[in-house]
Order: structure tokens, then sequence, then C-alpha cells
């Protein structure tokens, strides 16, 4: 079982957008965001989504990762891409 926070790590959702309107609020999302990962024990995942729909059921959007994702040290973690088939290719 997994346990503990799953950050939208997407610009506008982490930091938020809101957050980012506010004075030092992009200082104080990326505390937030160091206290999270500087407390995993053995292992941890920062996933992000490719691709959003707006308002649950608006078009789908392209995203973007995190900027806080973007400033990690490449040599602190290995990527993984992971792919989803969801069927709407060709049916045979």
């Amino acid at each position: 079982m997994v346990a503990g926070l799953h950050p939208r790590l997407i610009d506008d959702g982490f930091p938020n957008h809101r957050a980012l309107a506010e004075s030092g609020g992009e200082d104080e999302e990326r505390r937030i965001f160091y206290v999270g990962v500087s407390r995993a024990m053995d292992e941890l995942s920062l996933t992000y989504p490719q691709i959003v729909t707006r308002g649950g059921r608006g078009p789908h959007v392209l995203t973007t990762p995190s900027r806080f994702l973007t400033e990690l040290d490449p040599s602190l973690y290995e990527q993984a891409v992971v792919e989803v088939d969801f069927g709407f290719g060709p049916r045979s």
C-alpha cells in the first residue's frame, strides 16, 4: 500500500496559481515541496500527468511538469516513463 500526499506536480497544480499570486507564495510552496520530499524514508515516487481535463469533463490539455521537478538535480533521481495503453488503437 502506498500512503501519503499525492500533489498534482504540474505547473498551476504545484505550485498552485493562487500561491503564485501572493507575495512569497512560490517560496512557501517550494518549502512545502522540500519538506514533503525530504521526509521520504526509503523511496519516493514523484509523478505528474501528461494530460488533464479542465473541469473534469472539459477539453484535454497537455501539461508542463512542476518547476520544482525541473529544479531537482538529475543525479539524485532515476527517471521512469510509464506508458499506458487505453485500447484506443485499431482493433484486430
